[in-house]
């Protein structure tokens, strides 16, 4: 079992957390784990409105992907995850964090047209739809921003980010001998 998480700056240590959850759920780990570096679609902080920019990053990330298809095609094992942040450096993150996932930072416009897409997706289900506009229910989210990038009206916004920003969805599917990997974000 293998584990491939995408990041802008840094996958921080998700893989050793990943694993140590799935440890924790079934008593398994992964036989490895891997990162790709993509275009940072965390827009309280990065601007997406380069295209040219994001368009290079994803070619980059093309032959990443390759390299993982071989190690696992390879049945290579261990920690192959690029740019992480030592461990102990977790506690520093963590006040800013919980202050990010604030859900009374979204804002919601009239050009939502009620789709449902954020409260579907929403991995923590903190939105519901009340008068055909989303909702957040809950005090705070995980912060993964599929709602707002999900959106195909681009009408949820996070605090003063605006839509000059731009949402962006990355579709990047490879297969190769029953090994498929598709990032989509």
């Amino acid at each position: 079992m293998y584990y491939i998480a995408t990041y802008g700056t840094t996958p921080g240590n998700n893989g050793y957390f990943a694993n140590k959850n799935l440890f924790k759920s079934i008593g398994r780990e992964f036989d490895a784990y891997f990162s790709v570096k993509m275009p940072d679609t965390w827009t309280p902080i990065f601007n997406l409105s380069n295209k040219e920019k994001v368009s290079e990053i994803n070619r980059k990330a093309e032959p990443q992907i390759d390299e993982i298809i071989a190690n696992i095609q390879n049945k290579s094992s261990g920690d192959f995850m690029k740019n992480k942040i030592p461990r102990f450096t977790a506690p520093f993150y963590k006040p800013y964090y919980d202050n990010m996932r604030k859900t009374k930072n979204f804002t919601v416009e009239d050009s939502c047209i009620g789709c449902r897409l954020c409260e579907k997706k929403c991995p923590v289900n903190a939105i519901e739809i009340k008068d055909g506009k989303p909702v957040w229910v809950k005090d705070k989210c995980v912060m993964c921003l599929g709602c707002l990038h999900r959106c195909p009206k681009f009408a949820i916004q996070y605090g003063k980010i605006r839509k000059s920003m731009d949402n962006i969805r990355i579709p990047i599917q490879k297969c190769k001998k029953n090994i498929i990997i598709i990032l989509y974000f």
